[in-house]
């Protein structure tokens, strides 16, 4: 293999959970291959005949690319999608590649992460991204309104790296290297620092390397974060040197097993305190495919040491994640000697003569697959949301007692009691009936210098309305995703450093989009609740001193006789000189009347919409190429695409019955007129007056619902592992959710243009890589579910880089 043990591919160029330095020193990148361990296995085996490689001089310049799939990406401990995501349960894949560059002991090198799935980030849930918030005193944030409610679409996480270092050879076993690590992210709500996104940080980053001892290498690795994370973090890796498990007799390709494991400490940098990170095993199995070219498998497990770092709420958590993982990824390390591939065979005797290897011309077909990159987009109209039957979630309530005053011909009965105007004595007073002592103003007794006695009686009525407000939104998204694509082209004319060719093409492309979650439609029934009071006064001229007692009925009265005053003036015109020519005509009944409003019931409705897209795009290119020189070639191609799309739109909605509405007062009509009693004999013309009114106040015609809304807390201390989003939830109660879903199939033609690098890897011209650049035309179209229509424009520009066989 051509990689360092234990540094293959990209699971161990990257400082990951294993603690691996990012760019290992390029003397080390080479010593545990190539010649040391072709010498082991030449000790073990002193008369098996082979055929290695001659050794030419190193390069002062080197150059190796990779790519590949990761089950999961773990940084340090850290399973990042799951730390990274708003519910702590994303699970996904990453995509990755790097190019690193080497000038002597100067390293250069530059990673690039895409997750294979989309999500919401974590710090969505505590920056607004879910509406308007307000800060409450414990530094929790919840809605200001829940009708603000909305979700952000959800976002591939993307991470930019760079790394630089330069090593030092101390000894001929002993390396120190010395750089800094350069981190950036396309969007900074994946990771916080305490409340605060973070959108890049910058380490400085030393690893000491030793390879004193037979069949292993050692490092020791350390880095401190000075930006965003402020932490260091420390790891030792002891790998073994590649095992030989299989190797071509008579070519390149070989397979390789090196196991290792790693041990990290942190200081304050996955965790808000000290502490033992985590401890994780490793295997990995570089299977050369022809020079320069090697396939890396890796399985991996991490595992927590124990150490829990603290969280907001002074928990101890768990400050690493125990995951398991493998990675698969192609590297391709081209050859910069400026020497011709030769070869020497040795059998232990001595060194035979030399034997070239004949250069042949390639067949006329070739064959090539890799991956490449393309976006997708689309234009989401959703709709309005059907109404919900809110009548169904309250009571209508009727009211009741009558309207007015008693007459000489009216009786009327209140909720709490009667006044009998048609049993009148033909002086404006009347029979009466009362049902609680909270009617009665005074304390009954006449004389003790108070206020006349008064009786209040309660009518209600209700009042019901409803409104309305039905809306829908318009949202885009789009989707860049890596896929593979297979070509397969058959040369039909060569001449000189020219040829043409024609061929066929296949790619696959999966797509997800998302509208995101707001409101559609917003429901509130409105319940008017109007109280009418009415206050008569008692005939203290003819009623006992005894205190009215309740419930209580004038016309079955034991313990005195007692009227109610209905009609002032007859009671003025009959007994005003009875009581010195008082004026008694404004002992009258009086009304007063409270109306309140409340929402008894609010419904919003809540709907999103979701589009996957599976694209099988067929291509029939026409290409022409030029020799550049004997290894290099430009491609350019063009020709007509089959685009099968499969879609499948879905749009949820979910009805949320919300808190209901307090009491508002919307009208208080008059005052409570309060009289001195004009029956006073004692001559003492002092007012005692009492203010107030003892008045019915109706209660809630319904009980709130107690709602509550999931907030997000921020990260807990400095940790980098310390972030928690969690979900939010929709605000109120479930009360119905429906599903609007259409799946279809559209095929439609397309053309493409596309312009290719190659790079043939061997003599024989019959393994090489390739890098394009391609654009890719598609009619646009639309799809609807009945709840949205979607517009999906699949025309985009694309890269892509793959490894391909002529033959």
């Amino acid at each position: 293999p051509t990689t360092r043990a234990g540094h293959t591919g990209r699971a161990h160029e990257r400082e990951d959970d294993r603690g691996n330095d990012r760019t290992p020193p390029p003397k080390f990148r080479t010593k545990s291959s190539g010649g040391s361990e072709l010498r082991h296995e030449r000790e073990r085996n002193p008369s098996e005949k082979e055929i290695i490689p001659a050794q030419p001089e190193r390069s002062l310049f080197s150059l190796s690319a990779t790519g590949g799939y990761y089950s999961r990406y773990l940084f340090r401990g850290l399973d990042v999608s799951h730390r990274t995501g708003i519910d702590g349960g994303t699970e996904t894949g990453f995509f990755g590649s790097s190019v690193a560059a080497t000038i002597g002991d100067f390293a250069l090198s530059f990673w690039y992460e895409e997750s294979l799935e989309k999500y919401v980030p974590g710090g969505a849930g505590a920056d607004g991204s879910f509406g308007k918030l307000t800060q409450l005193k414990n530094r929790q944030a919840v809605f200001a309104n829940p009708l603000d409610f909305r979700t952000p679409a959800p976002v591939r996480y993307q991470e930019y790296d760079l790394f630089a270092n330069y090593t030092f050879h101390l000894t001929h076993d002993l390396a120190l290297t010395a750089g800094m690590n350069f981190y950036w992210f396309n969007d900074g709500r994946f990771w916080a620092n305490g409340s605060q996104h973070v959108n890049n940080s910058i380490e400085a980053a030393t690893a000491l390397t030793w390879t004193g001892i037979p069949y292993v290498n050692q490092s020791l690795n350390y880095i401190y974060d000075f930006d965003a994370f402020k932490g260091g973090f420390l790891s030792y890796t002891l790998a073994a040197n590649p095992i030989r498990i299989y190797k071509s007799p008579n070519g390149p390709f070989s397979i390789h097993a090196v196991p290792g494991v790693t041990v990290a400490y942190d200081f304050r940098y996955n965790g808000s305190n000290n502490g033992w990170n985590n401890v994780a095993p490793s295997l990995d199995v570089p299977i050369r495919l022809t020079d320069g070219l090697v396939l890396n498998l890796g399985a991996y497990y991490t595992h927590d040491l124990g150490d829990a770092s603290i969280n907001a709420n002074g928990q101890g958590v768990q400050r690493t994640d125990n995951r398991f993982w493998f990675s698969a990824a192609l590297q391709f390390t081209p050859d910069f000697s400026g020497r011709s591939e030769r070869a020497v065979a040795r059998d232990g005797k001595g060194i035979l003569p030399d034997k070239s290897f004949v250069e042949e011309d390639p067949n006329r077909w070739r064959v090539s697959a890799g991956a490449g990159v393309r976006m997708i987009r689309s234009s989401f109209n959703v709709g309005s949301a059907a109404p919900y039957n809110i009548n169904s979630l309250f009571s209508r309530k009727a009211g009741g007692g009558d309207l007015g005053f008693a007459s000489d011909t009216r009786d009327v009965n209140y909720l709490n009691g009667s006044v009998l105007g048609t049993a009148n004595f033909i002086d404006g007073t009347s029979e009466f009936t009362v049902k609680s002592a909270s009617q009665i103003t005074d304390d009954g007794k006449h004389g003790d210098g108070g206020i006349n006695r008064q009786i209040t009686y309660m009518s209600e009525r209700y009042d019901y309305t409803q409104h309305s407000d039905r809306h829908g939104f318009n949202a885009g998204d789009d989707d860049a995703v890596v896929y593979p694509y297979l070509s397969l082209s058959y040369d039909v004319l060569k001449r000189d450093n020219l040829s043409a060719s024609i061929g066929f093409g296949y790619a696959y492309n999966h797509s997800s989009m998302d509208s995101g979650t707001r409101l559609v439609g917003l429901q509130t029934a409105t319940e008017q609740h109007s109280t009418s009071l009415f206050t008569y006064n008692v005939d203290e001229l003819f009623s006992t001193n005894n205190a009215i007692q309740t419930p209580f009925d004038s016309r079955t009265a034991t313990t005195g006789n007692y009227y109610l005053i209905y009609d002032a003036a007859q009671y003025n015109n009959k007994y005003s000189t009875l009581v010195g020519g008082a004026d008694l005509s404004q002992l009258g009944p009086q009304k007063n009347q409270i109306d309140t409003k409340q929402v008894v019931a609010t419904v919003a409705a809540f709907r999103a919409a979701k589009l996957d897209v599976d694209l099988h795009s067929v291509s029939m290119p026409f290409d022409f190429t030029v020799d550049i020189t004997s290894r290099i070639h430009a491609r350019v191609s063009a020709g007509p695409t089959l685009n099968i799309f499969n879609e499948d739109l879905r749009t949820e909605t979910n009805y949320q019955l919300l808190p209901a509405g307090n009491i508002q007062v919307v009208k208080n009509d008059t005052a409570r007129n309060i009289y001195t009693s004009p029956y006073r004999s004692d001559g003492n013309d002092d007012k005692v007056r009492r203010t107030g009114i003892v008045a019915f106040v109706p209660k809630p015609t319904s009980t709130p619902i107690n709602t509550s809304t999931t907030t997000a807390n921020a990260a807990a201390g400095g940790g980098k592992g310390s972030s928690e989003g969690q979900s939010r939830s929709l605000p109120g109660k479930n009360l119905a959710r429906t599903v609007n879903h259409q799946s279809g199939q559209d095929i439609l033609l397309g053309v493409f243009g596309q312009a290719t690098l190659q790079l043939d890897l061997d003599s024989h011209k019959r393994w090489f890589v390739e890098v394009y650049a391609r654009y890719d035309y598609v009619p646009s179209f639309s799809i609807s579910d009945g709840a949205t229509s979607t517009l999906i424009d699949a025309s985009s520009w694309g890269s892509g880089i793959g490894v391909g066989l002529r033959f």
